[in-house]
C-alpha cells in the first residue's frame, strides 16, 4: 500500500488514506512513515475495543452473519462476516463529502466497502489481492463465504492486482473477471532500499524476518538443525519474538540472534549485512501454499543466496528465475544436509554475490510497477 501511496503521489495525485490503529509495537513505525507523506490525510480508526459502541456493533455483527448458511447472506453480510472492520469502515465512508477518481482496497474486510465507495463517488474500483483469502483459514463454512464475497466484488472492480501467479491462476478459476483488468505485481521494493555489500569469509549468516517470531512458521526444524553448526553459522531473526516460542526452541541455544521489529527502509539495509535468507513457510492452509513472501523478494533484491523450503508458489517463482538457491523439506535432517552443503560450497556464492545482486534488482519495485503505472494513468 506504501508503494501505491508514493506512486500516485509521484503521478501528481492526492490521496486519502483510511487505517486501523492496533495500538501494538507497529504504531511508531506507523507514525513515522505516515509523517514522511506530508501531503496525505490519514483517518485513522480504532481497532481495539474504545469507543465501545461501534466494536460492540461491530463484534455481533461479524459472529450473527458467521453463523448463518451463506445463501441467506447478502453481499454486506457476507462482507461484516469477513472481518469487524468491515462495518467500521462502512460508518466512516458515509462520512467523506468529497470526490474520488479511484478507490483502492487491500484486504477482503474492505472491499465491499470499496465497492459502495466507488458506487457513491462514481470512482473506479482497484482490488490487490495481497493473499488468497478464501484459503487463509482451514474453516470451510468462513471459506465459503469469503469467496462468496469475492463473487460478489471483484468482477465490480476495473482491475486487479495480484502478490502472487497462483493468486491469479485460483481466481480466474473460481471467478469470471472477463471485464477486469489483472496484473500479477509482485511485491517488490524500491531499488534504492539495498545495498551491494562485500563478504566476509568467516561466519555462514542465515537471516529471517517476519512481524512475529512464533511457532508453524517453519523455524522449528532448522533451529534445532542449528544445533551441530554453532561454531559456523549464525541465524538472525527479526520480528517480535513470542516469550512461549522463546522458551521452547530458542532460549540457550547458541548461533541464534534476535533482532527487533525495524522499519522498512532498516530492514532492508539490514538484510544487505548476510549471506542467505530463509524462507521456510510451510503449507498450512491454501493460501501459504500459494503466496509468495515479501521476505523471498527482499532476498531476491539484496543479493543473497535463497534457502527455501517447497509450497507452489515458491517452487513456480524460483524454477522461473535466475536466482540462486537451495531447497529443503520442513525436516530437520533436510536443513542439516543443506548448511553441510552450503558450508562446503560458501567461497564460491561469496564471490557470487554482485551476480545475485544484479540479478535481483530485476524486482525492484522500479521495475514491477510499470503495468500498475500504466492502468493509473489510463
Amino acid at each position: 500500500m506504501l508503494k501505491e501511496l508514493q506512486l500516485a503521489i509521484d503521478q501528481g495525485h492526492s490521496a486519502i488514506v483510511i487505517k486501523f490503529n492496533l495500538s501494538n509495537w507497529s504504531q511508531v513505525f506507523e507514525q513515522e512513515t505516515e509523517s514522511s507523506f506530508k501531503s496525505v490525510r490519514f483517518i485513522e480508526l480504532s481497532a481495539s475495543r474504545y469507543p465501545f459502541l461501534p466494536w460492540l456493533i461491530s463484534l455481533l455483527l461479524e459472529q450473527a452473519c458467521r453463523l448463518m448458511p451463506s445463501s441467506f447472506l447478502s453481499a454486506k453480510q457476507l462482507s461484516f462476516a469477513a472481518g469487524r472492520r468491515s462495518y467500521l469502515i462502512l460508518r466512516n465512508i458515509k462520512k467523506l463529502n468529497q470526490t474520488f477518481d479511484l478507490i483502492v482496497a487491500h484486504n477482503p474486510q474492505s472491499f465491499y466497502p470499496a465497492l459502495v465507495a466507488s458506487k457513491k463517488f462514481n470512482a473506479k474500483l482497484g482490488i490487490d489481492m495481497e493473499d488468497y483469502h478464501p484459503g487463509e483459514t482451514n474453516n470451510k463454512s468462513l471459506s465459503d463465504k469469503v469467496l462468496l464475497l469475492l463473487k460478489h466484488t471483484l468482477p465490480h472492480a476495473y482491475y486487479i492486482s495480484y502478490a502472487s501467479p497462483c493468486f491469479y491462476d485460483i481466481v480466474n478459476q473460481k471467478i469470471s473477471l472477463n471485464r477486469t483488468k489483472q496484473i500479477v505485481l509482485l511485491n517488490g521494493f524500491p531499488s534504492t532500499d539495498f545495498t551491494l555489500k562485500n563478504s566476509h569469509i568467516t561466519k555462514l549468516s542465515l537471516v529471517w524476518f517476519s512481524q512475529h517470531i512464533n511457532g508453524g512458521r517453519g523455524l522449528e526444524p532448522l533451529l534445532d538443525a542449528m544445533a551441530d553448526f554453532s561454531d559456523q553459522v549464525e541465524l538472525h531473526l527479526i520480528g517480535q519474538l513470542n516469550p512461549t516460542f522463546d522458551r521452547n526452541f530458542v532460549k540457550g541455544k547458541k548461533g541464534i540472534y534476535i533482532h527487533s521489529p525495524k522499519s522498512q527502509q532498516d530492514l532492508h539495509e539490514f538484510l544487505c549485512d548476510f549471506d542467505i535468507g530463509v524462507a521456510c513457510d510451510v503449507p498450512v492452509n491454501l493460501n501459504r501454499d500459494l503466496a509468495l513472501t515479501n521476505k523471498i523478494i527482499a532476498y531476491a533484491q539484496a543479493g543473497l543466496f535463497i534457502l527455501a523450503t517447497h509450497t507452489k508458489a515458491q517452487d513456480k517463482f524460483l524454477h522461473e528465475s535466475a536466482l540462486e538457491y537451495a531447497q529443503v523439506k520442513p525436516e530437520i535432517a533436510s536443513y542439516y544436509s543443506a548448511l553441510k552443503k552450503l558450508l562446503n560450497q560458501k567461497i564460491e556464492f561469496f564471490h557470487n554475490r554482485e551476480n545475485r545482486f544484479k540479478e535481483g534488482q530485476k524486482y525492484s519495485w522500479d521495475n514491477l510497477r510499470e503495468p500498475l503505472n500504466k492502468i493509473w494513468s489510463e
